[in-house]
């Protein structure tokens, strides 16, 4: 009898294993370290839940994967960089921890009672938001370690940045005006299909010179009336980013399109663009040069992180 439990044991414990393998199985070597499935998915949790809502299932599981071996790539980063700081022995002590959250807590005004309130509606327990804490910490100690020196701005370069970035926001309005053809939500298809075509058509009468407002006269669904006018668009007036990206990527006096939303096909015009307001590029303040120490700081850290890949072994199962 004793043999029978010791062999049902063995059995319930090996179905156990199998079943724990399947649930939390590796899925990535660094070094000598391993990240789990559970690892990834909890830090890939918030991006999950948007991906659950995919009706269609292949495209559901193909966007999950993504999804999973974006933040590996990001999580096999991360301990690629602890790693070397654990050999250069950069390390935060738990009395770093201690005078850090109590600093949070004199600026925010919180007592204990309050920072439990707003860990709850975070979702997180003291001894979570404590490592959330160290890992700040750590990224402040190994970048003052590894890549500070690295990264030099003269007045020069934060001038230069500023004015790049307004010529870039020149984007700030545009004065547009499109053509709309509608699409049912009932639409085939095939009577999608027949609908882009033509509005393919329009496109092209109106690239090759015909005049685009009498274009909307005749054929927009919406505001035809008034030639197809939208008036000055600035960035974020528009609830569809795929219309307003066609709208600032259009060159003035050009034609772009078609491009579907919701609603249809539109056929876009950029009239004319306003540069964005802003201060005077020769003055270098504080805010510019911040912007752009971290830009080149996040673009020495992704180096670090490739050059550190090269040298390290690394093996993904996901």
């Amino acid at each position: 009898m004793r043999a029978i439990s010791a062999i049902l044991g063995v059995i319930l414990f090996a179905a156990v294993a199998a079943r724990a393998e399947v649930i939390d199985r590796v899925v990535a070597l660094v070094n000598d370290e391993v990240i789990t499935l559970s690892e990834v998915e909890e830090a890939a949790a918030d991006s999950l839940s948007e991906v659950a809502a995919e009706p269609d299932p292949v495209a559901r599981q193909q966007k999950k994967q993504r999804q999973l071996r974006a933040f590996l790539d990001a999580i096999i980063g991360e301990r690629l960089v602890k790693q070397e700081a654990a050999k250069a022995h950069v390390v935060v002590r738990e009395d770093e921890v201690k005078d850090h959250l109590e600093k949070v807590m004199a600026q925010q005004g919180w007592d204990d009672a309050r920072l439990g309130q707003y860990l709850g509606a975070q979702g997180l327990t003291l001894a979570k938001f404590k490592d959330q804490v160290r890992e700040q910490l750590l990224q402040r100690k190994v970048v003052g370690r590894f890549l500070r020196d690295k990264i030099a701005l003269s007045d020069r370069d934060v001038q230069n940045y500023c004015r790049e970035r307004r010529t870039q926001a020149g984007a700030h309005g545009v004065e547009a005006a499109h053509i709309v053809l509608r699409v049912s939500a009932e639409a085939t298809p095939a009577e999608d299909s027949a609908i882009r075509q033509k509005a393919e058509e329009i496109r092209d009468r109106a690239v090759a010179g015909e005049d685009f407002a009498a274009l909307a006269r005749q054929y927009s669904d919406i505001g035809g009336d008034s030639g197809g006018t939208l008036g000055t668009v600035k960035r974020g007036d528009l609830a569809d980013k795929t219309l307003e990206k066609a709208i600032f990527s259009t060159p003035v006096g050009g034609v772009g399109g078609p491009v579907r939303t919701a609603v249809g096909y539109h056929i876009v015009r950029a009239i004319a663009k306003k540069a964005a307001p802003g201060a005077d590029c020769d003055t270098v303040d504080p805010e510019t040069r911040n912007e752009l120490y971290q830009s080149r700081l996040a673009d020495a850290m992704a180096a670090w992180v490739r050059d550190l890949e090269k040298k390290a072994f690394i093996e993904k199962r996901l």
